[in-house]
This record gives structure tokens, sequence and C-alpha cells, in this order.
């Protein structure tokens, strides 16, 4: 479809020489083969129909600065210098629900948990947040002892920990409780 215009508005050679090579369902194949019946035609490697273009998710209201999928790969969240999370239909890319706010600071960090209940995030507050991924509530109070911008975030395999990294050269580890255990300088 990027070529669709300057095809479009050029001289037939251009149809006749764009047509071995488009999708074989395409409007331009069909209809090409109408006008050039005796043109070249490509009978291996070519796809059905163009790719779908891709999808531009609009919401937030600021830069965007962390995303990931669910486990499931239904959803997508993202999160942004607007200090707030989205959830997104990832088949859709429509939102679901209203964004999730709770962070002082910029939300610089994303992750679900891997059986995809929770999201965690960091922001540049210094904190780590857990929220339930169904309603949108924060879970717990925040998870708090870095002393600069959490910069990214994961969940251990099984879901029962969060490893947070930040600018301050720090790892922090802490249990989905809200335990927490800092290394680094």
């Amino acid at each position: 479809m990027a070529f669709s215009v300057p095809i479009q508005d050029s001289a037939p050679h251009i149809y006749i020489s764009s047509l071995p090579f488009s999708p074989r369902k395409s409007v331009l194949h069909t209809e090409g083969l109408k006008e050039y019946m005796n043109s070249l035609i490509v009978t291996r490697g070519l796809e059905e129909t163009f790719r779908e273009l891709p999808r531009t998710l609009l919401g937030h209201q600021r830069s965007v600065t962390a995303v990931s999928f669910s486990p499931d790969g239904t959803r997508i969240v993202s999160g942004s210098w607007d200090r707030t999370i989205r959830q997104w239909d990832a088949e859709t890319g429509q939102p679901l629900g209203e964004p999730l706010q709770g962070h002082e600071g910029e939300v610089m960090a994303i992750a679900f948990s891997p059986d995809g209940t929770r999201i965690v995030s960091g922001s540049s507050d210094s904190t780590i947040r857990q929220w339930d991924a169904e309603t949108g509530q924060p879970l717990g109070e925040p998870l708090q002892g870095h002393e600069s911008f959490v910069n990214t975030v994961a969940c251990s395999p099984d879901g029962t920990q969060v490893v947070s990294g930040s600018i301050g050269r720090t790892i922090q580890i802490s249990s989905s409780d809200n335990v927490s255990v800092c290394y680094g300088d």
C-alpha cells in the first residue's frame, strides 16, 4: 500500500512492472490483469493480500515510555510521562477502562505478572506500584526503597517477586506482598 499513490498517478509502465509482484487478491492485481492481460505473473512467493497497516493507539497526553503485552497476548499495557497507565485491547487497539493513576512521577517501566492478573509499574517518583489488571485498582501500598527513578521492572516466573532497577544503580527485589530488599550503591 505504501506505493499505491505513486503507482496510481504514474504512467501505465509502472502498473505493468508492479503487477507481477502485487498480492494476488489485491485490487491492483485483479484489475490490472484485466487491463494488461499479457503481463508477466510471478507464481511463487507472493502474499495473497497486502499486510494490515499498523495501528496507532492514542490516549496518553505525553510521551509513552513503556509497553508490554499480557502473557496471553490479548492486552497491551502502556506507561507514560503523563503519570498514567493504560490498558488496550491488543486485537482492536481500543482502550480498556480508564487510565490508572497513582504515581506522583512519570511512569518509566511496566510489566504484567506471569498469570496476567497484576500490572507492575515503576516511576520517576522512585516507587513501584502493583495494580489489579482486571479492575485497575492499586494493590497494597507502593513499594519503596529506591532513591532515584525506577526505570525497569519484572516479575519472577511464579509471580511472587518483583524485581526493579533504578538509574541510581540499585536493584530491588520485593515480594508481591510489599517486602523489599535493595542491592547496590
